[in-house]
C-alpha cells in the first residue's frame, strides 16, 4: 500500500509524518490488502464564527472497487487524521466491499 501525504499551508514536520504513517498503518491492518494508494491531505478551514479548524482529507483508492473519500475537520491535526481514518476504515468494514463487485479478478501484490 502506497501512502503520499500533501499539506496546503501548513507544515508537516519529520515526526508527525511518521505519526501520521504509523497511525495510517495500524488502523487499515486488517483492510490494507484491499488498499492500493492512501492519500492524505491536509489544510486550514475557516469556522463560521472566525477562527481556523484543521482539515484531514482521505482518499482511499482501492484494487477495482471505487476510491473511499473521507473529510474529518478538527481544532487539532491530529484529531482530524484520526476522525477522517476511522471514519474511512468503518466504511471499508461496513460492507462497502461486498456491496461492490470487483471489476478485475487478479491482483498481484
Amino acid at each position: 500500500m502506497q501512502l503520499i501525504i500533501h499539506s496546503e499551508n501548513m507544515d508537516i514536520s519529520g515526526q508527525l509524518k511518521d505519526d501520521i504513517i504509523q497511525k495510517a498503518r495500524s488502523i487499515f491492518t486488517n483492510t490494507g490488502k484491499q488498499i492500493r494508494k492512501i492519500k492524505i491531505s491536509f489544510s486550514h478551514r475557516k469556522r463560521p464564527k472566525g477562527g481556523l479548524d484543521k482539515q484531514c482529507k482521505v482518499q482511499l483508492v482501492l484494487f477495482g472497487l471505487p476510491s473511499v473519500f473521507v473529510v474529518a475537520h478538527k481544532k487539532n491535526i491530529q484529531y482530524a487524521l484520526v476522525k477522517a481514518l476511522q471514519n474511512a476504515s468503518k466504511i471499508l468494514k461496513g460492507g462497502f466491499i461486498k456491496s461492490h463487485k470487483p471489476n478485475i479478478k487478479n491482483v498481484v501484490l
